[in-house]
């Protein structure tokens, strides 16, 4: 399967797959440069809350799993600040965003 990079809907699915095993450290490394992607104005197909909280997310939860837990604190926080973040993950994130701000200030 070819990743296009300019889409983040690959790069999304990319990140799930390297989190669903365990490779956090690469998953990072591609959410770097997904996380401030643009959603294509061309997007027929596109979904865009991958670009709104989709991304961030996965790179959050593969940041603190690679022990970055600033990191993951931080994008939790920024998730928070998404008005259209549906409630079901609001509860998640808030709770994620817990976890990650525990280990940092144990560091």
């Amino acid at each position: 399967t070819e990743v296009v990079p300019s889409r983040g809907e690959a790069l999304y699915e990319y990140m799930k797959t390297c989190r669903e095993n365990k490779m956090f450290h690469h998953s990072c490394s591609i959410g770097v440069s997904a996380v401030n992607l643009p959603k294509p104005r061309d997007s027929l197909f596109g979904m865009d809350w991958v670009y709104t909280y989709g991304i961030k997310d996965e790179f959050a939860v593969a940041a603190f799993h690679a022990g970055k837990f600033k990191l993951s604190y931080k994008l939790n926080q920024e998730i928070l600040k998404i008005t259209s973040l549906p409630a079901a993950y609001r509860t998640r994130v808030t709770d994620n965003m817990g976890f990650a701000e525990t280990k940092y200030k144990k560091q």
